[in-house]
């Protein structure tokens, strides 16, 4: 476990308090004149000399710097709520108390940034070492579950996955990787359980129905498709009626 976080504050003239932020290595300079706050990018271009940064600790885990962000600024507040700080939220992993929403222009900018990085295969790898070593975490796996829970239990964000999804291809490369990031991937009996108890009692509309009954269609429209399941039917078939002796010696 990571133990190099520290939580710091922004304070102008007179050591009023303006910003609570959490980081590690150099993200304190980032919260300055061209951070990502329009509203601390103002005080630095009028108070930039004054501006001090005071560490409250240091030496912290993630989670530890996170509970102290979420403390510091409950305490001195945030402006509206009649306190000196201009953080967006009220701290911690999430973004409980956002007020600051972004335009359809800079959404539109954001997305076309993120895609250029995807399109980088170094950037890639980044991307998905940082996920990886993130899920490790069982905060982050929690909160990515019900993350996942609140988009099934809305039928509009259901509908603009459909339609960015659909058509879709993947490149032999994609589904390599996917299969070679599943193949020998073992569920335990605790999340087949909780699968299980998912599945009982739902139920799927006619429109879910018949999608299912038409991507099943599609699939075995293809000649390559319906021998790939053929195999897979007839392995699975042999293993729970003929399973492997044991070897005795």
């Amino acid at each position: 476990m990571k133990t190099d976080f520290y939580v710091y504050v922004w304070r102008r003239a007179g050591g009023v308090p303006c910003y609570v932020g959490k980081g590690r290595g150099r993200r304190w300079r980032q919260h300055g004149p061209n951070g990502g706050n329009p509203w601390l990018a103002k005080i630095f271009a009028k108070e930039a000399e004054e501006m001090r940064v005071e560490f409250v600790a240091t030496g912290l885990t993630e989670s530890d710097a996170f509970a102290l962000e979420r403390e510091l600024i409950a305490k001195y507040g945030r402006r509206k709520t009649g306190g000196t700080l201009v953080n967006m939220t009220d701290g911690g992993e999430g973004t409980a108390g956002r007020e600051f929403k972004h335009s359809c222009r800079s959404k539109k900018r954001m997305s076309v940034s993120q895609r250029k990085r995807f399109e980088n295969a170094i950037e890639r790898e980044k991307i998905s070492a940082a996920t990886r070593e993130a899920m490790q975490r069982p905060e982050v796996r929690e909160r990515y579950l019900e993350v996942r829970k609140l988009i099934a239990a809305r039928p509009e964000f259901r509908e603009k996955i459909s339609l960015a999804t659909k058509g879709r291809k993947l490149t032999a490369e994609h589904k390599a990787k996917i299969g070679a990031g599943n193949r020998g991937k073992k569920v335990t009996e605790e999340t087949r359980a909780k699968m299980s108890a998912w599945q009982i009692g739902r139920k799927m509309s006619k429109d879910a129905r018949q999608k299912m009954s038409d991507a099943a269609k599609r699939r075995f429209s293809n000649p390559e498709q319906r021998e790939v399941a053929s195999r897979a039917g007839k392995l699975g078939a042999a293993q729970r009626w003929h399973p492997t002796p044991e070897v005795r010696t």
